[in-house]
């Protein structure tokens, strides 16, 4: 099983016009399940992806979308990176079949 994770303010899945599902602040995955996966895969990626410490202590504050701010983000020496998951904030989660993940 593979997953690309992705922060996200708002996103949805949109089907010839029409908004299949759509969530707010959360994260958007897109998930291939290669046929050999087992149902403990299932679980074990399902408990990363929730628990994943993605998010600041600060997580509520929206950095202003320039380089210099971004590059300020990841240069925090303040130790209030990356403390708090998904599940930690209760933020939405948008899972998204992928099964190119597997194509070679």
């Amino acid at each position: 099983m593979r997953a690309v994770i992705q922060r996200v303010a708002s996103a949805a899945v949109t089907v010839d016009g029409r908004v299949i599902s759509s969530i707010g602040r959360g994260l958007c995955v897109l998930v291939g399940i290669h046929r050999d996966d087992s149902e403990d895969d299932m679980e074990y990626i399902v408990r990363k992806i929730v628990n994943l410490k993605l998010f600041d202590d600060d997580s509520g504050k929206r950095w202003k979308q320039s380089a210099r701010d971004l590059k300020k983000l990841f240069d925090d020496d303040s130790g209030k990176r990356w403390k708090q998951s998904a599940r930690d904030l209760k933020l939405d989660l948008l899972c998204v079949s992928q099964f190119t993940l597997y194509c070679t």
